[in-house]
């Protein structure tokens, strides 16, 4: 979890709290990471789209529109715990021993999906092309349990696509496809903050 490293890490060897910029030079490096290795998947739910929307598509495109669509309804459940959770996230980021107790909240998380896929293994497990909109729900449910410093979004995440019977590369994948709205997302609310801020201490922090 980087928001439990940015708290912990200089609270045990005594440095200066990282400031607003370096928090969203992470979002932003993150963003561009999962950008970077996914830019085939996003292409493609971009382009089936807007010929879905077009009146053009065929059956990938179609595919590529209804996952567009699932991801969105999927990151319906962070948006709205960021919305009116804030305040109290805030409080609790000040607080290292809180945020180590969550840390600890996401090993156990990670403990609780492998555990289960472990169980599940020798049956069968569903890939992407089977996720449907409770899936997306609940695996955004998970996502937005990650709003807690400490707790891991991927993990948290991933976990839930394992619990719902996904693959690994399934549950890993959306978990990351999922994650860009709020990465995203969490980056722009932090931006307006930045007044003031010089833009090459954020481009400095992101590299």
């Amino acid at each position: 979890s980087s928001s439990a490293h940015l708290v912990i890490v200089p609270f045990v060897l005594g440095w200066e709290t990282p400031g607003l910029p370096f928090d969203v030079a992470v979002h932003i490096g993150t963003g561009l990471a999962v950008v970077a290795y996914f830019w085939r998947e996003l292409l493609g739910l971009a382009v089936g789209s807007v010929r879905s929307l077009a009146g053009r598509a065929d059956e990938r495109d179609r595919a590529n529109a209804r996952m567009t669509l699932l991801l969105a309804l999927g990151s319906v459940p962070a948006a709205i715990a960021g919305l009116f959770l804030q305040e109290l996230v805030e409080g609790l980021t000040d607080r290292p021993e809180v945020v180590a107790a969550f840390l600890l909240g996401t090993a156990a998380i990670l403990f609780l999906g492998e555990e289960v896929y472990r169980r599940r293994e020798a049956l069968e497990t569903r890939d992407m092309t089977t996720v449907g909109p409770v899936d997306a729900v609940l695996v955004g449910v998970w996502q937005a349990v990650a709003i807690l410093p400490g707790i891991s979004r991927s993990g948290s995440s991933i976990t839930g696509g394992l619990l719902r019977g996904l693959s690994r590369d399934a549950a890993a994948r959306f978990s990351f496809l999922l994650g860009l709205p709020a990465i995203v997302g969490a980056a722009i609310i932090e931006l307006p903050d930045l007044t003031g801020v010089d833009a090459a201490t954020v481009i400095a922090a992101t590299a």
